[in-house]
Parts: C-alpha cells; sequence; structure tokens
C-alpha cells in the first residue's frame, strides 16, 4: 500500500496537500481497522469493569458484581483498575454476585450487632464466644460493615 500511496502522491503534484493528508487519513484507516475489531473482545479474565453502577469481575465465561462498595474494598482493588465495560462484556454470562473476601470480619447491617467471619465458600459464620471473636480480631483490624442477609450460614466458631 505504501507503494501504490506513493505513485499517487506523485502524480497529485497539482493537487493541494489537503487531498494528499486525506489520502493518507483514508491509508491509516484501512490498516488500522483490524485492529479495531479486536478492541471489541471482552477485557480479559481478571479484570474489573464497570457497567451502569455495578463493578463486575470477569472471568474467561462470566461477570460477576459486586453488591456494594464494601464487599468490593474487602478484595482491596485500587479504583484505578475499574474500566468502563464494551460491547463484549455486556454479553458475558452473569455469574452470582461477589461476596466479600474470605477471611474478612463483617457486621451484618441486616441486624446491626453481628459479627461473622466469611468463610472460604463465602459462608457467614458466627462466633459463639468473645474469646473465638479476638482470636480472629486480632487477625485482621477492619470490620466492614455488609448486608448478609443473602449469604448462606456456615458453621459457627468455637
Amino acid at each position: 500500500m505504501v507503494t501504490i500511496l506513493s505513485i499517487n502522491i506523485k502524480r497529485m503534484r497539482k493537487f493541494s496537500c489537503a487531498v494528499i493528508s486525506i489520502l493518507i487519513v483514508i491509508n491509516f484507516a484501512l490498516v488500522a481497522m483490524p485492529k479495531l475489531a479486536l478492541a471489541e473482545d471482552p477485557h480479559k479474565p481478571g479484570s474489573l469493569v464497570k457497567i451502569n453502577q455495578t463493578v463486575y469481575l470477569l472471568s474467561a465465561s462470566q461477570k460477576r458484581g459486586f453488591q456494594s462498595l464494601n464487599e468490593f474494598l474487602t478484595y482491596h482493588y485500587r479504583a484505578s483498575r475499574i474500566m468502563p465495560a464494551n460491547v463484549a462484556d455486556l454479553f458475558l454470562f452473569e455469574g452470582p454476585p461477589m461476596r466479600a473476601k474470605p477471611g474478612t470480619l463483617a457486621l451484618d447491617t441486616s441486624d446491626g450487632h453481628t459479627i461473622y467471619l466469611i468463610g472460604k465458600d463465602g459462608e457467614k459464620r458466627g462466633f459463639v464466644s468473645a474469646a473465638a471473636f479476638r482470636k480472629y480480631r486480632k487477625k485482621s483490624s477492619v470490620v466492614w460493615p455488609i448486608d448478609l442477609s443473602s449469604y448462606p450460614i456456615g458453621k459457627n466458631i468455637e
């Protein structure tokens, strides 16, 4: 294409620089077109994308939305990682919602006074004693206020 473009430029000496610039722009657009088509692939697995007011974590085949800001923050993601979703992201299957990160201490905002530990499968695990709670309190200095009413109930911690 470069050779054709240079021949065309030599033949067009009588035309203004504006016409030559247009040909160069058209040539560039034709060369760049395959790259534009690739932009419609979904973002890579592990990407964070925003659709409307919800942030989603993408995997290879699905997107999983965070139900609250505090659930998102338990993963210590930076807000700078969030990108606008593209068209392909919109068509990914919507998986189950993201729960707080396992190991998180959470105050259940649905009752306002119960603190749970989030288990490895996303279940809420209650404490049977203050001593059991203090043991986990040393590992995490933050207790996140999260609505845990939709979380499954796991085994209590003794």
